[in-house]
This record gives structure tokens, sequence and C-alpha cells, in this order.
């Protein structure tokens, strides 16, 4: 990680200390390309599980 980026909160809970960065100011077409980039990569990871695995998982969390 970049020494230079600073979070933009910080919080302590006991021996647990959790730091929060913001992204990069970027324009509306970046942050677009950005969020296809997490949905096509989470539909990437769903494909590759096996039918069997995507019912167990539908039957686990899915709702009717």
């Amino acid at each position: 990680m970049d020494e230079n980026i600073k979070p933009a909160k910080v919080i302590k809970s006991g021996n647990t200390t959790i730091q929060i960065f913001t992204p990069p100011p970027m324009s509306a077409e970046e942050s677009e390309r950005r969020i296809n980039e997490f949905y096509n990569a989470a539909w990437a990871l769903w494909d590759s599980f096996s039918t069997e695995e995507k019912l167990k998982i539908n039957a686990e969390y899915g709702s009717e």
C-alpha cells in the first residue's frame, strides 16, 4: 500500500484498528467502469460454481 495515502477515518475498538479509505476522485465514466468490473467479476465467480454448488447456495441463502 502506498505510504502517502491516509485513511479517511480510523476506528479503534480494543486491540483492533479499522482504517477506512475513500477512492480517489474519478469521473462518472471511470466510476461506472469500476462498478462494471466488480459486477463482471462477481458473475464470473458465480459461473465458476457447479450446478450442485449453485443449488446449495440458493437453498441456503435464496429467498422465495
